[in-house]
């Protein structure tokens, strides 16, 4: 029902036991939120079936500026299909994409990556496949560890 909210700016659906078919739902009707600025989906029990529903959808999202996406049943491939998404998002500026719930900021990775025009996009892994590919995903990006 959150879908008949325009004006949503926050949308937390953290840890409540959403599967593949909740999140292929949210995803089909992201388009009814334009002023979305921040989405934590973080901690369900989606996979790559509902990554990829959810990779068709974000750039609807024109205003999302905080995507947490933690602790899902995501394949490195989807993983990367998503921040590859993610990278032609203006407004994004960061991401999580952790593979435990919880990771100490000492454990996790800090990346910020940058363009040409000063945009500034941090992502957040404690995943060091994704941290090894990023400057294979952001080639018109500066890649800062």
């Amino acid at each position: 029902t959150f879908c008949f909210i325009p004006n949503l700016k926050h949308l937390d659906l953290c840890d409540n036991n959403i599967t593949s078919t909740g999140i292929t739902a949210v995803a089909t009707n992201m388009s009814y939120l334009p002023q979305l600025e921040w989405l934590d989906v973080s901690c369900n029990d989606f996979g790559d079936d509902a990554a990829r529903a959810m990779d068709e959808k974000l750039l609807c999202l024109e205003q999302l500026r905080y995507l947490k996406i933690s602790t899902n049943s995501l394949s490195y491939h989807n993983k990367k299909l998503l921040l590859f998404t993610l990278s032609n998002m203006q407004h994004l500026s960061q991401v999580r994409i952790s593979t435990k719930l919880y990771v100490p900021y000492i454990n996790e990775h800090c990346l910020s990556v940058y363009d040409d025009k000063g945009h500034t996009l941090t992502i957040r892994t404690d995943d060091t496949d994704i941290v090894s590919v990023l400057n294979q995903l952001f080639p018109h990006y500066t890649v800062q560890f």
